[in-house]
């Protein structure tokens, strides 16, 4: 197969680790192979070597600022934090993704 096609997956919220990428790689492998028998094209040579994969971790970049920002949210006796704001701010930024999981349980994807 002499096209190649490079895949690049970057992780979303939360300390992701190398490798996170794993299950989505090997879906992507298998469905790949599924459509080229799909179009006639499963006995193609070099499809095992068709898609490339490269994982982009930034948590180890940002996670020093967000343990610090942690602690004096959580462990700094002068921080007096006003719950009501932060559970406000965490529904107006995190509202859409949990309203997607919620579609997604719905319909089953």
């Amino acid at each position: 197969m002499g096209t190649r096609l490079a895949i690049f997956i970057v992780h979303g919220i939360g300390d992701q680790k190398k490798g996170f990428s794993h299950d989505m790689q090997e879906n992507l492998r298998s469905n790949f192979k599924k459509a080229l028998q799909h179009m006639g094209q499963g006995d193609r040579e070099g499809q095992d070597d068709a898609l490339i994969f490269r994982e982009g971790l930034w948590a180890d970049i940002t996670q020093d600022g967000e343990d610090t920002l942690k602690n004096r949210m959580f462990n700094d006796p002068d921080t007096d934090v006003d719950w009501i704001k932060a559970r406000k701010f965490f529904v107006d930024y995190l509202g859409d993704a949990i309203s997607y999981f919620r579609v997604m349980l719905i319909s089953g994807v």
